[in-house]
């Protein structure tokens, strides 16, 4: 359920930069603000206490009584389950859509507690009942697990004191973690810079603005190098310990000429099977592997895995989707009008204005031109950007990944091995599983089948892997004439 909850993020920082008209505030405002942060826990909590309340008495069994009734009877719940998050994560959406658009809670928090007064008020306080609710909800799921457990395994004889304290906390670093910590650093720094009048030489030797372009650049660029070391901590991870799985998986970086700092293993609580290779620069570079994926897999699979993830390294996929991810800001900043100005008096006595690009940005951020718009329009740039997220960012991300599958099933020859494409297969049988979960719930990676039939054409056509190749090529291109478009459209404004 990553995509609503993206959405619901979004909306949280974009709701926090818009500006509230306070003689709309009213007490139905914030009425709908309250019941609309409330009805997704309500929902989830309600229907877990059905679901809990339906299950058959407690089996006990000790693992050899376990009959046909019992596995149907867990596959129902399951499904049941399923269904159930699907309806809550849905509902819960439209309900934070509403408590910003609707219920302005942002201007609510602004008029009740002069949130906008502190560091990061205004981003904070939007944020807030997105993981306030998302907490409540999670903690209906947990309680309802814990019931399936009881009810089909027995007994676990283990202490569970505070295992749902470090439930919610692991939910918090692996699902939100990166979608908050990031953009509430980058708006930390832009506040900070701002509050202390960055401001100096350019590193080409230019004015004031010059220099505040190379820090709105630079600030970024910071945090996506960074990132590596980011990850690590916001998700539970230590290095894999020595032994020949991990010799053997560096041996691979080192063939596929990717070299990477250190192999970690991720903690999920055996809750996710997933792989990860993350970092741009050699010596901040690891692979990440679930606990899950290593207890699952076997020695074949996870080498197809590992492929598949230094292919999207060696092909500069990370760069690309950056790239597309953030060429609107990139455009909205190189083209909207200029923002503050800043006068300086020279000991002539002659007066100079400069324009500052950095506050210009921090407008632009603050102000989206549909907000000077009739209400209805304050809703376009967000439904904009997301509909460029979720049709052309998820298109572009899909074929990425149907092209690391590709690789993945080349061997050092550059020549298609049946035998890499099973092992392949087989683990994103185990990855992926049976669920396909719509085409919203797979809007970065395709559906299993889809990926199958991919590989499967491409074993057989020739011709079709050039003709993807070639597609992929011209959309890089694209992409780079695009951003040469953006930066030379900044160099011309200044």
């Amino acid at each position: 359920m990553q995509l609503p909850i993206v959405i619901a993020v979004l909306a949280a920082f974009v709701a926090a930069q818009g500006q509230a008209d306070a003689a709309s505030l009213a007490t139905w405002r914030l009425a709908v603000a309250s019941l609309a942060g409330l009805l997704g826990p309500a929902m989830a909590w309600v229907g877990c206490l059905r679901l809990a309340a339906k299950m058959p008495q407690e089996r006990g069994f000790a693992g050899t009584a376990v009959v046909e009734a019992d596995v149907q009877a867990l596959r129902d719940l399951a499904a049941r389950c399923e269904t159930l998050e699907k309806w809550v994560f849905g509902t819960w959406l439209l309900s934070i859509l509403a408590m910003f658009s609707l219920g302005q809670w942002v201007a609510m928090a602004q008029s009740l507690w002069n949130v906008q007064a502190w560091p990061l008020g205004r981003e904070l306080a939007a944020i807030a009942p997105v993981v306030g609710s998302l907490l409540a909800i999670w903690g209906a799921f947990y309680w309802l697990e814990e019931r399936l457990v009881e009810t089909f395994r027995g007994e676990l004889g283990r202490d569970t004191s505070g295992t749902l304290l470090r439930f919610l906390w692991l939910q918090t670093r692996q699902q939100l973690g990166l979608l908050v910590v990031p953009p509430l650093a980058l708006a930390g720094l832009i506040e900070l810079a701002s509050r202390v009048g960055m401001s100096g030489p350019s590193p080409l030797g230019g004015s004031s603005n010059a220099a505040d372009s190379w820090w709105m650049i630079a600030l970024p660029l910071g945090l996506v190098l960074g990132m590596p070391l980011v990850l690590r901590r916001l998700w539970k991870t230590t290095p894999l310990p020595e032994g020949p799985l991990r010799k053997e998986l560096l041996a691979h970086c080192q063939a596929r000429r990717c070299p990477v700092r250190q192999v970690l293993l991720w903690h999920t609580g055996m809750r996710q099977a997933n792989a990860a290779v993350v970092g741009l620069l050699p010596r901040l570079r690891y692979i990440l592997i679930s606990d899950r994926l290593l207890a699952v897999l076997t020695r074949g699979e996870l080498l197809a895995v590992l492929r598949h993830e230094l292919s999207h390294l060696k092909r500069g996929h990370l760069l690309l989707r950056l790239a597309a991810l953030a060429l609107p800001a990139a455009g909205w900043l190189a083209f909207a009008p200029a923002g503050g100005s800043d006068v300086a008096i020279r000991p002539g006595g002659e007066v100079v204005t400069t324009v500052s690009l950095a506050q210009g940005a921090k407008d632009a951020w603050g102000h989206p031109p549909s907000l000077a718009a009739p209400r209805w329009a304050s809703l376009a740039f967000p439904a904009a950007m997301l509909g460029y997220f979720v049709l052309v960012v998820g298109s572009y991300s899909r074929w990425l990944e149907h092209e690391a599958d590709l690789e993945a099933c080349l061997d050092d020859q550059g020549r298609f091995d049946p035998w890499a494409m099973e092992d392949l297969a087989d683990a994103l049988r185990v990855v992926v599983g049976g669920d396909e979960g719509g085409w919203l719930m797979s809007w970065l990676h395709p559906p299993l089948s889809a990926r199958l039939a991919f590989l499967r054409r491409a074993q057989q056509d020739a011709v079709f892997v050039r003709r993807f190749r070639w597609r992929l090529q011209a959309v890089a291109v694209l992409l780079i004439a695009l951003w040469l478009a953006v930066g030379w459209a900044a160099v011309l404004r200044n």
